[in-house]
């Protein structure tokens, strides 16, 4: 199976990641591929202190094992007195929480139901604003 990552494409039969600077904001090539633990794969990430990169481990939940959801986790990075919307991770896992954005497949993934003021909303699986082209996400219609 491969991930879209850019103008790349990682295997992750050997174990690889995408690392995505959506912004260019550290390097003019977006995207690379990277192998190994999250705090030891030079991509920058938030979840390791860093920058804005994403370090992405799957485009849907069919690369997940069983029951597993492909959740991107977004926050927010600041840099140069401006707010950047980044996830800093991709990746599987048992549920994905409110916060976060399901990753989907169009016509195919069945997005989940988020409460509103309103009540509840249907949510859409829409191309990603963030990610590499090729990603979609669960998001308001």
């Amino acid at each position: 199976m491969t991930l879209p990552c850019g103008n790349t494409t990682c295997s992750l039969d050997a174990a690889e990641g995408c690392c995505w600077d959506n912004y260019g904001l550290l390097s003019n090539d977006k995207g690379s591929c990277v192998t190994g633990p999250v705090n030891n794969d030079n991509c920058n990430t938030l979840q390791v202190g860093y920058g804005p990169e994403t370090r992405i481990d799957c485009q849907s939940s069919a690369q997940c094992s069983a029951g597993a959801v492909c959740c991107g986790r977004r926050v927010k990075y600041y840099a140069n007195q401006k707010k950047y919307d980044v996830y800093d991770q991709v990746t599987c896992e048992s549920t994905c929480s409110a916060n976060n954005v399901t990753l989907c497949i169009p016509n195919v993934t069945v997005c989940p139901l988020i409460v509103s003021q309103n009540g509840n909303v249907q949510t859409i699986c829409k191309p990603s604003q963030l990610l590499p082209s090729g990603y979609f996400v669960c998001g308001n219609p």
